[in-house]
């Protein structure tokens, strides 16, 4: 085998990847892709990699172990080198899908706020059969596909993989690797696996303690503090992003401090303390429209609904989803848009329009579906479930929650399935069916308070006060206590 080749089949072992595509496979090696491509397909022709795909390569197993050892023998230091290009590489890709899912968003748009690549990276791959643009794991399924653009190729655990072996081989590349982490906040909304993000977030955020890098910490805080707001364990988030805007403080990052204090209100409003949530939304939009960051200030709005309408201002909360909606859709921002819809749908249901409610449920969970959101089908069935119970129709809610609860579980976000379960159970009791209603509820309070949300006590409470005999009509006091809208997962 030619020393070229040699190289590139030794360097391929050195990223902890199944699988490396060759846009992935040109950057680790630093060369130009229609050269990279010569010698991987040489090397293939020798037996010594395979090709799942088209551009795709991967090892035998024992063949890794070669590669590997030789690497170790013959590269030295280019094997830093050869994980910081590729890291390189996944900031750009990232760079370019966080453009696309968040249109105008000032990260992208304006110079400096990222940190500056050699690579260009690629925009997305052309279908699902093409080359993926980043580095993948046959086992890691990538981002939905979204109708009108090709689907987003990243495969975020590997990519989280990549940032932790580079930031463990050259900690002082933490500031690239914590952007990077910091760009894929769009594909993890998009494939809901937050959780596959705690463990690497902390080694990271270490290691900018580490290296006195206030700007990667206060970053990758955010992430790591977003990332457990998503999955309800809201006592390490609050902390987490407290620690996270006290950084972007210091170091005047504006534009990531205005998606923080979005986290930090989400957190409040899934401790139902609406009137915290209502200030640190305000002081979102404020320093979102002081720095311009216009997505910022829009998203924290449409968040904000919830907690206006809990604080009982109704003609602000539909002003405010009437807003993030036009905002949305004139920038093309279909996240924002799935997002605003879900807010009116709320706001609907509150003023007791509950056929409207479920219309608008149903717009922004198609849109969510469409686009690649599966949290937002999740969030949609959810509130069109308690609109069926408000509107006294407890067999449609009883139906539209059995399929909120599938949803929850298929992206394995507990505190949507927690209040699902308490919705399902308020149903079941309504239509008679005592034992599942039963059922529902204990599983409810299980999960929600091993999460410390307060609905644990009220599906407590609708569990005690199951009759003895069947109902076929839903109680008024329970038509009226219906669980509070979860803290979206669509904050960030």
């Amino acid at each position: 085998m030619r020393s070229r080749s040699a190289r590139l089949f030794r360097l391929l072992s050195v990223p902890r990847l199944a699988t490396l595509d060759l846009a992935g496979a040109a950057a680790l090696a630093g060369l130009e892709p229609s050269e990279a491509e010569r010698y991987l397909e040489r090397v293939t022709e020798l037996g010594l990699l395979e090709s799942p795909a088209p551009f795709t390569y991967r090892f035998h197993d024992l063949l890794r172990e070669f590669a590997a050892a030789r690497s170790r023998q013959c590269d030295g230091q280019e094997r830093t080198a050869a994980l910081l290009r590729l890291a390189d590489h996944i900031l750009a890709c990232a760079r370019n899908a966080y453009a696309a899912e968040r249109p105008g968003h000032p990260l992208t748009d304006l110079p400096d706020l990222l940190t500056p690549t050699v690579s260009n990276g690629t925009p997305s791959a052309p279908s699902a059969s093409s080359a993926p643009s980043t580095p993948s794991t046959p086992s890691t399924p990538s981002a939905p596909e979204r109708e009108g653009r090709p689907p987003l190729a990243f495969h975020p655990e590997a990519v989280l993989a990549v940032a932790v072996q580079t930031v463990e081989a050259a900690p002082s590349a933490v500031g690239l690797v914590a952007d990077a982490v910091l760009a894929l906040d769009p594909l993890l909304d998009g494939s809901f696996l937050w959780a596959a993000l705690i463990a690497p977030a902390h080694r990271i955020l270490r290691a900018a303690g580490e290296q006195g890098h206030v700007r990667a910490a206060g970053r990758i805080g955010y992430m790591l503090g977003a990332a457990l707001t998503r999955l309800g364990k809201f006592d390490g988030a609050e902390g987490t992003l407290q620690d996270a805007e006290r950084a972007a403080r210091v170091v005047a990052d504006e534009v990531v401090r205005t998606e923080i204090l979005t986290c930090r209100a989400l957190v409040r409003q899934g401790r139902a303390d609406w009137g915290r949530a209502d200030a640190l939304y305000r002081e979102a939009i404020t320093v979102g429209a002081a720095c311009g960051n216009v997505w910022g200030t829009t998203n924290a709005l449409s968040n904000s609904v919830s907690a206006l309408l809990n604080l009982r201002r109704f003609g602000e909360a539909a002003e405010a989803g009437r807003a993030s909606l036009t905002a949305a859709r004139d920038s093309e921002d279909r996240y924002g848009e799935a997002h605003a819809l879900y807010s009116l749908g709320i706001v609907a249901r509150h003023t007791g329009s509950t056929d409207e409610a479920i219309a608008r449920h149903r717009q922004s969970a198609e849109l969510g579906v469409r686009w690649g959101y599966p949290a937002f089908e999740v969030m949609n069935l959810i509130s069109e479930t308690a609109a069926h119970l408000a509107a006294n129709r407890p067999w449609d809610a009883a139906e539209c929650g059995d399929r909120a609860l599938a949803a929850a579980r298929r992206v394995g976000w507990r505190a949507a399935e927690g209040r699902t379960l308490h919705l399902l159970g308020t149903a079941l009791a309504a239509v008679g069916d005592r034992d599942r209603a039963r059922a529902r509820l204990k599983e409810a309070m299980v999960l929600l308070g091993a999460l410390g949300l307060p609905e644990a006590a009220k599906a407590s409470a609708v569990l005690a006060s199951l009759p003895t005999e069947l109902r076929t009509e839903l109680p008024t006091e329970l038509r009226t206590e219906l669980p509070t809208e979860l803290p979206t997962e669509a904050a960030l």
